[in-house]
Order: C-alpha cells, then structure tokens, then sequence
C-alpha cells in the first residue's frame, strides 16, 4: 500500500518594521506539530528584520520586497511564491499572533470533511486577554455596508464544532489552492484594510464556502480600544477602501454608500467635533481625503498629503 503524501501547507507571515512580534511569532510557529513551511515576507522594513530574520530562523523562506507593498500586494508575493513552488494550501498569519501548537491539523481537516470548504480561520482571541474572542466569524450590514466581526452570543470562545462565514479576517486565514486559483489574490487597490473582506466574499460567491473552526486558536496582540478608534492614517484607509467594497459588491443602490459615509465620515467627524476629541480636525480631514481618493480613483498607498496629517503616534 502506498502512503498517502501529506499536504504541503505554505504560511505566508508579513513583517513592516515588527521585528519584536515576528520573533514571538515565528517562536510560536516552531512547536506547530504539523508539518509546514514558512515564508516571511518583508515589506522593505528598516529595522533589520530580514538580517534578523536569516540569522535567528534559518529554516525560514524569506522574501525582501524592500519597498512597503501594503497588506494586499505585500501577502500576494507570499502567496504566488507559495504556489509556484507547489503548495496545497496557503495560510496567511499576522506577524502580531501567537499560535497554539496544534491549530494546523483542525484547519486542514475541514477541508477534508467537506469538499465545498475553499477558505478556514480559527477562532482568534486577544493575546492580553486569553479568552476574550476578537473574531469567530464575520458578516455584512448592507444597510451601512459595515463588515464586522460576529461575537458568540454568549461571549465564550466556542471550543468544538465548525460554523459557516461568508468573510474571514487575514489575521490569519489559510485557502486550499484551488480557491487561490479560481479566486484570484488580493486587490491592491486597497492597499490595507478591506482586502480580506474583499477576497474572502468573492470566494463565496464562487462557491468556496468559508468556514471557522473552534478547535482551531490563536491569539492576537490587539488591544480593545483598537475597536474604538483607529491610528489617523488607518482612518483613511478605512473610508476609502470600505467605499470601494461597498461598490465592488453592495447593492446597487447608492443609499448604501450614502449610509456608509454618514455611519464612518460624517458623524464621528462632528462626534469629535462636538467634544474637540485630540486631533479631531486632523481626523475629519482623513476622512474627507479617503472620500476624495475614492471619487479620483486614488488607490493603492495613500497620498503624500493623507501621509502627513497624520499625528506623531502613527507608525
């Protein structure tokens, strides 16, 4: 009898001047009990990261973009490589995670229960707050065209079973090639933030199914008041990009957009306004400029402008 080949499982870890966390990370990565192979792709960091990265993770593949390609294009060159050179299945990681050593082998095997399955995620919590959930599935409001995170309802981390999600989070998601392949990579165009939703949705429209496994985990170093406002440049990216999701798979009708201005430009704008939170003005000025970037087709990283109203605690 011939031994089945185990499948060849690529993970794609995106590094931007995040040495610090990458180490922990790919740390986390060495006691993964299924077998994979790691690709860390730097997107032109300045912090030694690749120097680092070759000395201290030998066994790690690495790809020096030497240029900041943004979320999208930056995941793309991990995941064209991964697949040139044979993978089966492509994971992208966040650099800011920490992994539980068997989250693998549940993922993989959704695929195999289930042949309709194109994409998975595992239940993703907060790394300060173990059992806190961040994401265990996602869905739309078309009324605002807000794509959010869906919470269990009672606020545990479900721990066995598998449930259905039309979109995932690229904190960490892994597709089988042949949803790759049909689907396509990332948009550049959005550069950062929406890409996910955007990908994952358009897998679900092929018909690759989405789904999250709760026997899956990881952990994720984001804090909960990332959820109440974001850095000034990520405010850019959010209205423009999120006007760009909104018309690339929304209802045709333009009170969608309409709703999603007045829910993420307008009224935080004259909220800040009103209370003269910190650099509101500052924040309202983004916000517009991601409206103008849409209306000109201004896409990709943001414009020199949008680049320097940022305030000092950006990155």
């Amino acid at each position: 009898m011939v031994a089945s080949r185990r499948p060849d499982i690529a993970l794609v870890l995106l590094n931007w001047n995040g040495w610090e966390d990458t180490r922990e990370c790919l740390q986390s990565l060495r006691a993964v009990t299924a077998p994979c192979r790691i690709i860390l792709v730097d997107n032109g960091s300045t912090d030694d990261s690749v120097e680092r990265a070759r000395e201290q993770f030998p066994e790690v593949e690495i790809i020096d973009n030497r240029a900041n390609l943004g979320f999208a294009e930056g995941n793309n060159r991990g995941i064209r490589h991964a697949l040139s050179t044979g993978a089966d299945y492509v994971m992208l990681l966040n650099n800011d995670t920490l992994v539980d050593p068997h989250f693998l082998e549940p993922l993989v095997a959704a695929f195999d229960r289930d042949p309709a399955v194109g994409f998975a995620s595992p239940v993703i919590l907060y790394a300060d707050e173990p059992e806190a959930v961040w994401f265990c599935g996602g869905e739309i409001d078309w009324r605002t065209g807000w794509a959010h995170h869906r919470q269990p309802p009672d606020g545990v981390a479900p721990t066995h079973g598998i449930t259905s999600t039309p979109i995932a989070t690229g904190c960490c998601l892994i597709a089988a090639r042949a949803t790759w392949e049909q689907v396509g990579l990332f948009d550049p165009r959005f550069f950062l933030f929406w890409e996910d939703s955007d990908w994952t949705l358009r897998a679900t429209r092929a018909g690759r199914a989405g789904v999250v496994v709760a026997e899956s985990r990881i952990w994720h170093k984001v804090s909960r008041s990332f959820r109440r406002g974001m850095p000034t440049l990520g405010t850019f990216y959010f209205v423009r990009n999120g006007l760009l999701f909104v018309r690339k798979h929304g209802p045709r009708h333009p009170l969608v957009a309409l709703r999603f201005l007045s829910a993420w430009a307008l009224r935080p704008s004259l909220r800040e306004a009103r209370r003269r939170e910190g650099a509101w003005l500052r924040m309202a000025l983004l916000r517009a400029a991601g409206v103008l970037a849409y209306v000109t087709g201004s896409f990709g990283a943001a414009p020199a402008p949008a680049v320097r109203l940022t305030v000092r605690r950006d990155r």
